[in-house]
């Protein structure tokens, strides 16, 4: 056995074994054994190659050695190694062994140890940096979705049944999505010129994972809290703070145009369902919500509705502090709000003080103590009534309807003061829509001549036009 006719007698058993092994065809180039020392190299599929050199003790079953592994474009299970070159040593009895090895694997630097006591790993330590995240999906046979560099630090005391008890600190840098695939697989588009920076710090269990994490990107920031997750009930639980700096870059992820930052706070957890319960006062006053599978619950308390206008880049044409409920599901894409709001005024501009004119009545003046806003959602259609009460004037807008598909909004409107009243109606888009108005008792107390008639009809349908 010894010599080297019995080695190459060996040669053809470890070439068959290792073939069955690995899936692969593996040439031994060299095969080496003696007394108290031994050499063999092997080569995986022409592209992977192996070197070993060991000194051993027959008596005390102790051995030293060193290992090289080299590979370029090695692909095993449909995933490319791409060029490695690592180097280790090795030593031990054959009970109790201490490995370890640094080198290049995936382009990246790689380091790591570990202890086979018993034939159980144990003391596992690995850190690597800048690997592509590309390369980590690919290993874990996940889509292509991003890229971006990826650095861990992973121990592990023992990888024994029933006492894993593992810590890893992983750092993304630089991750950008491919919006296409994203699309095709998850029906989801990611803002563009979006990147990801974040840690994650985790401890690993056989039963559970804990820990936390904290990403940053150019338009919004995520931190998890307390992260909990149950490996063998699939339970998830976490505290979340999400801020989001740029909401305008959801616009097309959200289908509607928004502008400005929101900060949400609050839990999530998912067992037999999905529940998402939270907070912000971003807006001003406080918004309560609670997503429990597809059903969405909102309570609004004494939010200014000139933020939210704002916050859906629509001009500050009025003043109140609105407070109410919202519901709605996400599958079906119906629900209803109810919303008081207190204080109610239409803003100060050019278009109310030519108003006054008409009226001898400044309407921004004019603060309406009692104004509600139901409206009833079904898809992209949405329908609505606005009442707002003082006690001598009065604004009324019925059977409204809004519909995003088609770019229309309709309604009727009525709006008095006092013996002055005015009907019209809404038509066109939107955004840009039409106004129409019957003005003929506006002024009752005297004909007006046709230039005066007309030029209150101009500023009224102005009026109205900046108003819905």
């Amino acid at each position: 056995m010894f010599t080297q006719q019995g080695n190459n007698f060996i040669k053809p058993f470890i070439k068959s074994e290792l073939e069955k092994q690995v899936g692969l065809p593996v040439d031994v180039e060299l095969f080496k054994l003696r007394y108290n020392n031994t050499e063999f190299k092997i080569v995986v599929n022409k592209v992977l190659t192996i070197d070993v050199e060991s000194v051993f003790n027959l008596l005390g079953l102790s051995f030293d050695g060193t290992y090289t592994i080299y590979a370029n474009n090695f692909v095993y299970d449909d995933v490319n190694f791409k060029q490695a070159n690592i180097n280790g040593e090795f030593k031990g009895v054959p009970d109790d062994i201490y490995l370890n090895g640094k080198g290049n694997t995936f382009e990246a630097p790689l380091n790591y140890y570990l202890r086979v006591l018993d034939g159980n790993a144990k003391e596992v330590s690995v850190q690597f940096k800048d690997m592509d995240i590309s390369d980590i999906l690919a290993l874990t046979k996940q889509p292509a979705i991003a890229k971006g560099k990826v650095d861990a630090n992973v121990t592990i005391p023992t990888l024994v049944s029933g006492e894993l008890n593992a810590h890893g600190v992983i750092n993304f840098d630089g991750i950008t999505f491919n919006d296409a695939l994203m699309k095709k697989l998850y029906k989801v588009s990611m803002p563009k010129a979006m990147q990801v920076d974040g840690l994650v710090d985790a401890n690993v269990t056989d039963t559970e994972i804990m820990g936390g994490a904290d990403m940053q990107s150019n338009i919004a920031n995520v931190t998890l809290k307390n992260l909990s997750f149950n490996r063998e009930t699939k339970h998830v639980s976490s505290q979340y703070i999400v801020n989001i700096m740029n909401l305008k870059a959801l616009s097309e992820l959200l289908r509607t145009k928004i502008d400005g930052a929101i900060l949400l706070k609050g839990e999530v957890e998912k067992k037999e369902k999905l529940k998402v319960t939270g907070l912000t006062k971003s807006l001003g006053g406080e918004i309560h919500y609670m997503l429990v599978d597809k059903n969405l619950t909102s309570s609004i308390v004494a939010v200014p509705v000139k933020n939210m206008l704002k916050t859906f880049r629509f001009p500050a044409f009025v003043d109140a502090e609105a407070s109410g409920n919202l519901k709605y599901n996400l599958l079906n894409k119906k629900g209803n709000t109810k919303l008081a709001l207190q204080e109610f005024k239409l803003a100060s501009n050019q278009i109310t003080k030519s108003v006054q004119m008409m009226i001898l009545k400044d309407p921004s003046s004019i603060i309406f103590g009692e104004t509600s806003l139901d409206a009833d959602i079904d898809g992209d259609n949405i329908n609505y009534t606005l009442m707002a009460s003082s006690h001598d004037a009065s604004i009324k807008v019925a059977e409204g309807s809004i519909d995003r598909e088609k770019d229309l909004h309709e309604a009727k409107i009525e709006f008095g003061y006092n013996k002055y009243a005015v009907a019209g109606s809404i038509g066109g888009s939107i955004r840009h829509p039409s106004i129409r108005f019957d003005t003929k008792g506006l002024m009752p107390a005297k004909i007006p001549d046709i230039d005066v008639m007309s030029k209150v009809e101009r500023e009224i349908r102005k009026f109205f036009k900046r108003l819905f």
